[in-house]
């Protein structure tokens, strides 16, 4: 592993297990073992590292939701397996989804990162346009949508990740009647 992705590794894994405050740049190169001043030389700052790895965790999600998505497949089915893949990712990759629970809402992700974020989006945005197009879906902003269906991925995982379902596949099973449901056409 090169220097530069020790540096992203490390402050992976700090932020995800402190907080963006309680990692200061000088905790980074501790325990990347990577010095301060090559650090400076592949980031400007702490946040630049953590706009790095946003990004990264965005491409994952493109990766995913195209990587799901099928002509073969019905428009249930395609939400199906992009709601499973999105809440495998998370689970497979409990690092990067306490990172993002930590700095999405953050200022050290300011809006032209979430700018370039969302190009990441542009396949289940489509998806969802459309869905409403044919009737499959409500009629209502397709980013409201993968915004809704976001956020009950997210809830689940968590409830997951803190060991308070009982019966998570069952649970995860009604999560996701639930998502579909709030976004399909019911007419």
């Amino acid at each position: 592993m090169d220097k530069k992705e020790q540096i992203i590794e490390t402050t992976l894994q700090l932020i995800a297990s402190q907080s963006i405050q309680a990692t200061p740049m000088s905790q980074i190169a501790k325990t990347s073992g990577v010095a301060i001043g090559t650090i400076y030389h592949h980031f400007k700052s702490k946040e630049d590292i953590l706009k790095e790895i946003y990004l990264r965790i965005k491409q994952d999600f493109q990766e995913i939701i195209e990587a799901q998505l099928s002509e073969s497949k019905n428009t249930k089915e395609n939400f199906d397996s992009i709601w499973f893949g999105l809440h495998a990712y998370y689970l497979n990759n409990t690092l990067k989804f306490l990172f993002l629970q930590q700095v999405t809402n953050s200022p050290a992700i300011d809006e032209e990162t979430k700018k370039k974020g969302e190009k990441h989006y542009q396949a289940v945005i489509l998806f969802f346009e459309k869905g409403i197009q044919e009737g499959v879906f409500q009629f209502m902003s397709p980013v409201l949508m993968a915004e809704l269906v976001h956020g009950i991925i997210t809830t689940m995982v968590e409830l997951e990740l803190n060991s308070k379902l009982e019966e998570a596949t069952k649970e995860r099973e009604s999560a996701l009647v639930f998502s579909w449901n709030a976004v399909k056409n019911s007419h």
